[in-house]
């Protein structure tokens, strides 16, 4: 089995396991009430909103090898079989643009490569052979699955033999940068982010998670203490009431914080739904509202940036911004668990998540992938209060009507039976005490399956959604 390092050690800190247990509350309620530090602000200087996606899902290359090897973002090529295909939104034409965070980028894939690394190695019991047609590592790295399944942040790994029960490890990584100023709530939203494209698949249950994590070099010590401690907390909370464990994972200095990491699961062949299966027919659903990205913006400019805020106080209230993303923070923090339980119940044929690339992008990228020649439309939007007017007083820079603007841990997107869909929404009332949405349908296309497409209709039927705490 190729075995895949990397240099850049002088930036591995140690281990910060004795932030796993928790934080008094003391030093909890002197954290929010002397909030000097506004997490969020610490980003990118770039706007990854403005680059121009052409596709769904983006790919690097990290060439794996034996030994050590520097790499460079501009060396997109393989050098040896065992290639790592990491899907986390960030293109060539980012990598030409932005000169100045090749590096930062450079060490976040090393991040993921390490963390995928330390996940195989804790997976017992299991021989790892070549395919004897191809030559290839049955147990290969894959952002894609092959003849054209969907591609997706995630790995599908085939073990065993034909002897023995048919078992595959399925496994995610993810990463980002805060979008709120609160340490622990974006430790919680981090750790549903992860695990959400475990969801997507109807697996409920997640086997292990690793913890991905860089704390800021921006920062003072004492202030990338309390964000590091409090994201820690936050991501551990969410995988505890996901009943899984963090058992490890891997920590960098970084000027920004990022937080993330690795799930995984070995699961039976009728234990998990490939997202290929929509036939025409199907409805679409969805189980959580747009709109994140816009109301985490309002939020920040309703703190501190005046200027902005002035832009769209003709329209929305304080108060309905601070109420607005309660909501938004309780959403993106809840877990898809009970959506990926419906799935399995309800018959479900395919699924993704919506979060970086918007509803369209996500859409069309599942649409593409299905074995039937199919095209998916979409005919209602389902929006958190006041976004709409927000995003077109901003001149429809977001692109919320368009579908195109970028969600953070949003919901799934599920092509089911249309006679099980409104128990499906039904169920996920009851256990969630949310909402979910019939959305669009899926429909026969006159055109080869190559050719499939998601489009949103000209007059759309917009959903209002008001803040709803009840989680």
């Amino acid at each position: 089995m190729t075995t895949y390092e990397f240099d850049h050690e002088e930036d591995i800190l140690q281990p910060l396991s004795n932030l796993l247990y928790g934080v008094s509350l003391e030093d909890y309620r002197y954290w929010r009430e002397n909030q000097t530090l506004r997490l969020a602000k610490y980003k990118p200087k770039y706007n990854h909103q403005h680059l121009e996606h052409k596709v769904a899902t983006v790919k690097l290359l990290v060439c794996g090898h034996s030994g050590t090897k520097k790499y460079h973002p501009n060396h997109l090529k393989p050098v040896s079989k065992g290639t790592v295909y990491l899907s986390d939104g960030y293109d060539y034409m980012l990598l030409q643009r932005y000169k100045e965070i090749n590096l930062e980028i450079n060490r976040a894939m090393n991040l993921v490569a390490r963390a995928k690394k330390n996940a195989l190695s804790r997976i017992k019991g299991f021989n790892f052979n070549r395919d004897p047609k191809t030559g290839e590592p049955v147990m290969s790295f894959f952002g894609e699955f092959k003849n054209k399944e969907q591609e997706e942040d995630i790995e599908r790994e085939r073990m065993g033999s034909k002897q023995e029960e048919l078992l595959f490890m399925v496994s995610t990584t993810d990463f980002f940068f805060p979008n709120c100023d609160d340490p622990y709530l974006m430790g919680k939203i981090a750790c549903a982010n992860v695990l959400s494209d475990l969801y997507s698949f109807g697996i409920a249950d997640c086997d292990n998670m690793l913890m991905i994590l860089a704390g800021s070099t921006d920062m003072t010590p004492e202030q990338r203490t309390w964000s590091t401690r409090g994201m820690i907390n936050g991501f551990n909370d969410n995988a505890k009431i996901a009943g899984t464990n963090i058992t490890g994972g891997q920590t960098v200095k970084n000027p920004w914080p990022i937080i993330g990491g690795v799930a995984t699961s070995v699961v039976k062949k009728d234990e998990f739904i490939m997202p290929v299966g929509a036939v025409a027919g199907d409805v679409l659903v969805l189980t959580k509202p747009l709109g994140t990205q816009v109301c985490a913006n309002a939020h920040q400019w309703l703190q501190g940036f005046p200027e902005k805020w002035e832009r769209i106080t003709g329209v929305v209230t304080r108060e309905q911004i601070i109420e607005c993303w309660a909501y938004a923070v309780n959403s993106m923090a809840r877990l898809n668990r009970t959506g990926a339980r419906m799935m399995m119940k309800h018959g479900a044929h395919a699924c993704t998540d919506v979060t970086g690339f918007g509803l369209l992008g996500h859409s069309m990228n599942l649409a593409k992938n299905q074995n039937a020649a199919v095209y998916f439309e979409i005919d209602t939007l389902p929006i958190m209060q006041g976004m709409v007017e927000i995003d077109a007083t901003l001149n429809y820079n977001y692109n919320l009507l368009k579908g195109m603007s970028a969600e953070t841990s949003g919901g799934l997107l599920v092509a089911l039976p249309a006679d099980k869909a409104q128990a499906f929404i039904d169920d996920m009332q009851e256990i969630d005490k949310q909402p979910a949405w019939i959305i669009g349908k899926v429909k026969a296309s006159d055109k080869p399956q190559s050719e499939n497409y998601s489009y949103l209709v000209d007059n759309l039927n917009i959903i209002n959604v008001l803040p709803n705490n009840n989680f």
